[in-house]
């Protein structure tokens, strides 16, 4: 008992010698995926708090209405945002929309169901998603609604947020400098690393949308009523005044211009169609002449096929312009919806 006495004397004396603490300190473990989960769920039920409610979404055959008539189209309206119609270059956005739009169209694919375009099973140069959106973008939807002008501000808004827009694009520069392989190698090589340098940030960080399927929600439905108006034939998306003969993929190997006839800009509404509408009748991403489309199997309104565009007589809806815009034949061997193919097959 003496001993033992002696041996904790002994301790007590070494602790106030040696200043050891009392209480034992414990290194934090770092933290584990289901800590991590739990703070941000807490976290994210506070921001709920906060969060300002967003509209009700309307489903998109809610408002791509069945009884809506050509008729019916918003009337345009100004004084929608603050900014002055005459200040808006209606011409400009509308080239800089149309670029955006055919990066979609023809590189992009379903992120609602496919994890890759070589997955996907149909392309948008082909026909719309399907199964279609089933909600509108909410802001798209707000501002293409009101009117042509209404939505050209707005979307003019958003794709100057973008990183990957048509002034940057190389085809763009080579055009308005007026360069050439032959005579602008060094000039063209350090663009065109700008532009895939740009266009692979785009496609990673997707800004200014919250990820892959938003942006690809809200290019869809500016996809639905661009080509809408250009159905309705707004004169303003009747030419471009440029040529629009490209993928909106930087310099490919189509060159500058594509020579795909489907983008003639002395035909009528044949840009504004090449950018906006999907071409059932010539599901073919290139071709250089109309002829191409003619034998193609994968041309459903080839020959005998019959036509499934409403005759004049029935009435004409949204939905019929918008989602059936690449049936625009109205007897058997017109093979598309083009000006170009018209002109070749009448």
């Amino acid at each position: 008992m003496e001993f033992i006495k002696r041996i904790l004397r002994l301790i007590s004396i070494s602790l106030i010698v040696f200043r050891l603490p009392l209480i034992a300190t414990v290194t934090p473990l770092p933290p584990t995926i289901e800590s991590i989960i739990e703070s941000t769920i807490t976290d994210l039920s506070i921001e709920e708090k906060d969060k300002v409610e967003m509209p009700s979404v309307p489903l998109t055959e809610q408002v791509m209405d069945h009884n809506i008539r050509v008729s019916d189209v918003p009337d345009v309206d100004p004084e929608a945002t603050n900014v002055p119609e005459s200040s808006l270059d209606r011409n400009r956005v509308i080239r800089d929309v149309a670029y955006f739009i055919r990066a979609h169209k023809f590189h992009d694919y379903d992120h609602r169901y496919f994890k890759s375009a070589e997955e996907a099973t149909s392309k948008l140069y082909e026909e719309f998603p399907k199964p279609g959106l089933r909600s509108l973008h909410w802001e798209v939807h707000k501002h293409c609604e009101a009117s042509f002008v209404e939505c050209l501000k707005y979307l003019e808004r958003i794709i100057k947020l973008t990183v990957f827009r048509r002034e940057n694009d190389t085809v763009t520069i080579m055009r308005k400098r007026k360069w050439n392989l032959m005579n602008n190698t060094e000039q063209i090589m350090t663009v065109q690393r700008d532009c895939q340098t740009a266009q692979r940030e785009d496609n990673l960080i997707v800004v200014p949308f919250q990820g892959p399927i938003e942006r690809f929600q809200w290019r869809t439905t500016v996809s639905y009523y661009m080509c809408w108006y250009t159905m309705l034939g707004v004169p303003d998306l009747a030419t471009f005044g440029e040529p629009c003969d490209n993928h909106a993929n930087c310099l490919d190997e189509y060159d500058v211009h594509n020579k795909d006839p489907r983008a003639d800009d002395t035909k009528p509404y044949a840009c504004a169609l090449y950018s906006f509408c999907p071409d059932h009748c010539c599901p073919m991403k290139h071709i250089r002449y109309m002829k191409d489309c003619y034998q193609s199997q994968s041309n459903p309104c080839y020959a005998e096929n019959q036509p499934v565009f409403p005759s004049s007589s029935e009435p004409i809806t949204i939905v019929g312009l918008v989602c059936s815009a690449s049936k625009m034949y109205a007897e058997p061997g017109r093979e598309s919806r083009f000006p170009s193919a018209q002109d070749e097959s009448d």
